[in-house]
């Protein structure tokens, strides 16, 4: 289901996620393995089996928040039933986090 997902969004338009991306802290120490990932724009695709809710993947999301990424999870239904509205979804974020980037960049830099 991560390839479909991954293919939704390529086929899309979008550009190509990475693949089981392994973010890290600065310390070098392994946060998450992610499915897809927007490094760019610190952005997490996560897909979600139809049992796939613990209290681990919301840790691990606390830990990847705190380093300022933003994590989006997907079931079976909205890679399957409503591609569309996915691609849409992820399209806005993936833009919206890229913004925010650049311009904390752009303020950085001054």
């Amino acid at each position: 289901m991560e390839t479909r997902l991954r293919l939704v969004l390529v086929l899309g338009g979008l550009a190509a996620p990475v693949v089981q991306y392994v973010l890290c802290e600065a310390g070098g120490r392994t946060i998450a393995r992610l499915d897809l990932a927007y490094p760019q724009a610190r952005l997490a695709l996560e897909y979600d089996g139809g049992d796939h809710d613990d209290a681990l993947d919301r840790e691990r999301d606390l830990r990847t928040g705190a380093l300022g990424w933003h994590t989006m999870r997907f079931q079976a239904a909205d890679i399957v039933r409503h591609p569309e509205r996915t691609l849409r979804l992820v399209g806005a974020q993936l833009a919206h986090h890229t913004a925010l980037l650049a311009a904390e960049k752009e303020l950085t830099s001054r």
